[in-house]
């Protein structure tokens, strides 16, 4: 190998030892080759003969015969045999008589056969010296928000190393014309080219192991050779003017995690090894490039958050496609990089036995990182293992059995439409399916029955709700390694709690019936962990078969301007904005609320109520020391009504409150505001909502801002028309208050709902926002919200709701009256102190969440969330001076009971002390 191309110097790369020339970094320390007219001998020795067989990664010879049999019995894999075929087979047989077509789609310096590549900042700059074949071209940038959009293999240029750039598309333009895409200014065209192109390869290269015929053996090798020598004759990049990125670039990309086409590299070459051998190939010379390769991305990688497991998805694959250690003379072979993923631990690269006890909660699994960061992490160390214990037998998880849970905690992250939970730099996706079927041949493989259970009726539950097809996978890994058949059977347990809390990310979960169309859910995240958001106490609401509430994920990439000054401040997100100044760094603070009260409590599947449940959380906002208190509630009547209750309290700790404002979102096409009257509130457009205003500049991304200064009541109606299904509302009734302003506008796409969340019609619409303002302190005049998601064509199950005006002192007192129109009545009673009495329309209340329902034929149940006591006209719930979470409900002639402690119950003048039960049936 070239020793001028060596990367393998122990930890990551400083200043110093990245000094080439005055205003020059490389990634590693190159000499002058005088434009390598002389190349140097091997690096380290490279592997002389094989010491082991090949193809190891996804399967051996060994497993050849069981694989041919199930592709020729089980119809999921004989269609993704299928698949993977006729993605090829038309390049393949082209090959035959067009050998160069494919090559020359390659992006590579065909004419200037670049030894050295140039990086300024985060964009390419520019080649220079000649190696003795052509180069493959580096990145063009590091940020993915490019305006041009990647051609077609059929519409790429061949053989194209014009000065100009890439031919391709401009999105941004009218009618998207062709153009010269300036090589810096192409996103990561360059690597998902190549990525595209060497992933033929791979799946042409299984098909000659797989069938024996050399077409396909001929076609992976002619197109992933000219790329290994490409790279292997080309330096690794080297950094001029901007030096700030050169710890962290790899060889082909910008950042070595993202090194993606190294993996259907290393499977090509593990399944071509003999052919390649037997056409001449020096496959000691792909060896020292993987060897290069991992070595670079240890080097230039980080030890904290994802990067640890995205740096090993690389490395495992190339170490092995690699020989044993004693092979090279460096003793850096196949266990050498396998020993970075699992038990060594370097600067900038830890191992699993490092990794999982400092990330992984030992409690629940839960990585602490935005949902799709975090169970992204957990699937790479699922599908690494998979391969691993293929090549070794080796079972690498068998000492961490927490990633089990890990992969399964997915399944409380989940809305009743089975997409994920979408906080942070994220956004609404279905859970990691691959995970669950690694898991299922993990289970399947140790003979455990009853965990196969529990992974497979989350493969169903996503097949029911988001068409999850084994047969439309199309992968070498699942082809190779899913079991034949998922079992049959429910599992022990349900696969999720009525409420869940994951304290490494302050996220919590409340949710009502896990059904598409009627079941009810909130999110609720704080600031905690990595890829997370200055947020406040941020919500998403579920109704009606869709995430109507969303949070707004990132910007179009993480260098864009929207991203920073939008996506990730308070203007995006369901929360309080104090002052119209909050704000802080979600990336080096953690900012949490505590939970001061909760029913059911987390984690348990032990519930006081089907219809009811509760959260009561409180917060500080560090920029205005702000203390906030947020009540969310869910009510169910019925099992096909249901609606979501917010009472959110905010002020300042120093008094200097100026005004608070409540921020809501839901998507639709519009948001319309009316009186309690029916008539709609007439709104003015206005200047407001800007930091011309003295407002954070994340407002300046509201649009079509309309206010109208309103104090009472009013009715807003998020409407969401489809030509598809059917047409939705989100009801909002909110309180008024004195010092109130109402604003109506138009937020930036939530970039959270692009993933199927919603009806795809309208993700890419602005989201109809509200503002409510309220002048002064808003913790004696709180937000005050009933939300309810609603079709259009069965119309709102609300009939009137009205405060509840308490006959003496009560504190931070706050009681609805909601009436439906099938239902009854209920009230909704909440306060800030359980030890305050609080008499109402013949109710009293002693607590900081209650729920009375009634009926025509009287009260139906009383809940008591949290508090000493909850009676209505003499009957009901006394705690005897405790503070407890009680339920007393009537269903037909029988009563039934649940409390946490023991209480007096009373019903029609007799009373009953009962002890702590869950669902015990009393006679009165």
């Amino acid at each position: 190998m070239l020793g001028f191309l060596s990367a393998c110097k122990e930890g990551k790369a400083s200043s110093e030892t990245l000094e080439n020339q005055p205003g020059e970094r490389s990634i590693v320390s190159i000499p002058s080759t005088e434009g390598m007219a002389h190349i140097p001998e091997n690096r380290g020795g490279a592997a002389v003969e094989t010491v082991r067989p090949h193809p190891c990664i996804y399967g051996t010879d060994a497993t050849r015969p069981a694989l041919i049999e199930k592709v020729g019995n089980v119809e999921w894999a004989a269609s993704v045999f299928k698949r993977i075929k006729d993605s090829v087979e038309p390049y393949v047989d082209q090959h035959v008589t067009d050998p160069e077509w494919m090559v020359s789609r390659l992006q590579m310096h065909w004419k200037t056969k670049y030894a050295k590549t140039y990086v300024n900042g985060s964009h390419w700059s520019h080649g220079d010296g000649e190696a003795p074949v052509p180069t493959v071209r580096f990145a063009g940038e590091r940020d993915w928000a490019s305006p041009y959009m990647t051609p077609k293999l059929e519409e790429l240029q061949p053989y194209s190393d014009d000065e100009r750039g890439i031919w391709a598309r401009n999105g941004e333009k009218e009618g998207k014309p062709w153009e010269w895409a300036p090589y810096r200014d192409t996103g990561h065209m360059v690597e998902r080219i190549n990525a595209h192109i060497i992933g033929l390869a791979e799946k042409s290269a299984f098909l000659y192991w797989y069938t024996g015929e050399e077409k396909y053996a001929k076609f992976a090798a002619d197109v992933m050779w000219p790329y290994v020598e490409g790279m292997y004759y080309r330096s690794n990049p080297i950094t001029v003017e901007d030096h700030s990125k050169a710890g962290i670039i790899g060889l082909a990309t910008f950042e070595v995690i993202h090194e993606s086409v190294t993996i259907p590299l290393a499977v090509a070459y593990d399944y071509l090894y003999d052919y390649l051998i037997e056409t001449g190939r020096d496959v000691k010379l792909a060896q020292d490039l993987f060897r290069r390769w991992s070595d670079r991305i240890i080097e230039g990688g980080g030890s904290e958050g994802n990067w640890n497991i995205n740096q090993a998805r690389h490395i495992v694959y190339m170490g092995l496609a690699l020989e044993d250690d004693e092979a090279y003379a460096d003793g850096k072979g196949k266990q050498f990089y396998l020993r970075s993923f699992t038990s060594v631990t370097t600067e900038n690269q830890k191992g699993l036995q490092d990794v999982v006890p400092e990330k992984y909660d030992p409690v629940d699994g839960v990585w602490p990182e935005a949902p799709g960061y975090a169970f992204s992490v957990t699937d790479s160390i699922l599908r690494l293992a998979q391969v691993i214990y293929n090549a070794s037998g080796q079972d690498v998880l068998e000492m961490y059995p927490i990633i089990v849970p890990a992969a399964t905690v997915s399944a409380q992250f989940l809305f009743p439409n089975g997409y994920m939970v979408g906080f942070g730099d994220t956004y609404h996706q279905v859970p990691y399916n691959q995970s669950m079927e690694l898991l299922l041949a993990r289970f399947r493989r140790t003979g455990q029955f009853d965990a196969e259970l529990q992974v497979a009726s989350i493969l169903r539950e996503q097949m029911a709700l988001n068409g999850y097809r084994r047969d439309s996978v199309g992968t070498l890994l699942a082809l190779t390694n899913y079991v034949e058949k998922i079992p049959e059977g429910e599992p022990e347990e349900p696969l999720r709690t009525r409420t869940f809390y994951a304290d490494s990310l302050n996220f919590l979960v409340q949710r009502n019936a896990q059904n598409e169309d009627d079941g009810l859910m909130i999110s609720l995240v704080g600031t905690k962990g990595s890829h997370v958001q200055a947020n406040g106490m941020a919500m998403e609401l579920y109704g009606k078969g869709m995430v109507m509430a969303p949070d707004f994920g990132r910007g179009p990439s993480y260098w864009t301007e929207s991203h920073g000054a939008f996506y990730t401040r308070f203007a995006a997100h369901n929360t309080v904005s104090v002052d119209g100044i909050s704000d802080y760094n979600p990336v080096h603070d953690t900012v949490v609320f505590d939970i001061v009260g909760i029913e059911p409590k987390p984690g348990s599947y032990d519930a006081l109520s089907e219809a009811f449940s509760f959260s009561d959380t409180e917060f500080v906002e560090p920029k205005t020391d702000a203390l906030q208190r947020r009540v969310l509630a869910i009510v169910k009547p019925s099992a096909s009504t249901g609606y979501y209750v917010d009472i959110f309290r905010s002020r300042r700790r120093d008094g200097d409150d100026k005004k608070h404002e409540y921020i809501y979102h839901n998507v639709g096409q519009n948001v319309q505001l009316f009186g309690m009257n029916g008539k709609p509130l007439l709104m003015k457009p206005t200047e407001e909502l800007s930091s011309d205003a003295g407002d954070h500049k994340a407002y300046n991304y509201f649009t079509d801002k309309r206010s109208n200064d309103w104090n009472r009541d009013f009715i807003a109606r998020f409407s969401i028309d489809l030509k598809k299904g059917a047409d939705a509302c989100m009801g909002m009734w909110m309180k008024g208050e004195n010092g109130r302003t109402v604003f109506s506008a138009n937020s930036p796409v939530a970039r959270t709902v692009s993933k199927g969340s919603v009806p795809r019609e309208l993700a890419e619409l602005p989201v109809p926002t509200l503002i409510v303002r309220q002048d002064g302190e808003a913790w004696n005049k709180p937000f005050v919200a009933v939300f309810e998601p609603y079709l259009k064509e069965e119309g709102s199950a609300l009939r009137n709701i009205q405060t509840l005006e308490a006959k003496a002192p009560a504190g931070d007192f706050v009681g609805l009256k909601v009436q439906t129109k099938t239902d009854g009545t209920q009230y909704i009673l909440n306060n800030t102190d359980d030890a305050a009495k609080v008499a109402a329309e013949g109710i009293l209340f002693m607590g900081t969440y209650g729920v009375i329902a009634e009926n025509e034929a009287g009260v139906q149940s009383f809940y008591l969330g949290s508090g000493r006591a909850l009676i209505k006209d003499g009957e009901g719930i006394d705690g005897q001076g405790q503070v407890v979470s009680a339920s007393l409900e009537k269903v037909g002639d029988t009563y039934f009971y649940s409390s946490d402690k023991e209480i007096i119950l009373s019903i029609a003048g007799r009373k009953m002390t009962v002890p702590a039960a869950q669902r015990m049936n009393v006679e009165f």
